[in-house]
């Protein structure tokens, strides 16, 4: 038989990710380097366009890191806006929704999906109806939302991402803690 330099299983050859003599990848292997620490005239480290500033620590303001994810999973999620949404529903279309839990565990991320919706339209109505780090069962309603229907869909999404990953970590948490 004849060998695929890419592919198989009857699904047409992919080419690389990035040509083998691409600037922004080792050569030949079609990911990027990863980036190294370099100093700064003012004794700070940079790491491709992030800087850390020798003795400041994330910790010490929690919401600009929260801003910063959601601004970076908004960007992720929707780019330059949400086609569908726009094209089906009208911007007047105002929705109700609930967030209601899937399956028993720990909640955790209810103050980043709030960010999430007043980022993506500070009109939407957040309300969480649950206490961050609450236990929860299968069912229960852990906040709900209001506000014009574009907006909540393009939210939706990444809001339920992070609080399903938020979650989930804290639920693991909760297991091995009490084991």
């Amino acid at each position: 038989g004849r060998r695929r330099k890419y592919g198989g299983g009857g699904f047409p050859a992919a080419p690389p990710i990035l040509p083998p003599s691409s600037p922004t990848g080792e050569f030949g292997t079609g990911f990027p380097r990863r980036p190294r620490f370099t100093p700064t005239p003012t004794g700070c480290r940079m790491a491709g366009n992030v800087t850390y500033h020798p003795g400041e620590s994330s910790a010490m303001d929690p919401d600009a890191d929260i801003r910063r994810i959601v601004e970076r999973a908004l960007a992720e999620d929707v780019g330059p806006g949400d086609v569908t949404s726009n094209a089906i529903i009208p911007p007047t279309t105002h929705l109700q929704g609930v967030f209601f839990v899937k399956a028993a565990g720990v909640i955790a991320g209810l103050r980043v999906v709030g960010e999430v919706f007043r980022q993506v339209d500070p009109a939407i109505r957040y309300e969480p109806l649950v206490a961050e780090g609450s236990p929860v069962a299968r069912g229960d309603v852990v906040a709900r939302v209001a506000g014009e229907g574009p907006g909540i869909l393009v939210a939706e999404r990444v809001a339920l991402n992070l609080l399903q990953r938020m979650s989930g970590i804290a639920s693991r948490t909760r297991l091995y803690v009490d084991a």
